[in-house]
């Protein structure tokens, strides 16, 4: 963790060569952030995110919701990592149109690869002990 960051990885929800999506919390206000990696022409690292409910980060992971759904229901943001800090100060709000198109020209799946769940069951769990 950088110096001063106020958001915190949690776990990777999915990871192939490299995570894909990964949901954050702000320490300081207790908001969920799922970050969706993007690969676009940059020097650095981008992604698209939203905050999420963890019902919202369970539904997803058990299949029930894609991110298309996540995305539509809340504000989008994008973010660079170009900051000395990861801090929702440095995200850029986009709108919902233009999250789905960031998210569609990436070429990630919209549902959660169950292929690859074995590898966030801890996250899962946690998010379970969130629910009840």
């Amino acid at each position: 963790m950088k110096q001063n960051e106020t958001i915190s990885l949690l776990g990777h929800l999915q990871v192939l060569d490299e995570p894909l999506s990964s949901l954050y919390t702000d320490r300081t206000r207790g908001v969920l952030y799922l970050f969706v990696r993007l690969f676009e022409e940059t020097p650095v690292s981008t992604f698209v995110l939203t905050e999420v409910t963890p019902v919202q980060v369970m539904d997803y992971m058990e299949g029930r919701l894609g991110l298309s759904g996540i995305f539509n229901k809340n504000k989008a943001y994008y973010y660079e990592e170009v900051y000395v800090s990861l801090d929702a100060s440095n995200f850029t709000p986009l709108t919902k149109a233009n999250a789905r198109k960031k998210l569609s020209s990436d070429g990630l799946d919209d549902m959660f690869d169950m292929q690859l769940a074995y590898r966030s069951v801890p996250l899962k769990q946690y998010i379970r002990k969130m629910i009840v």
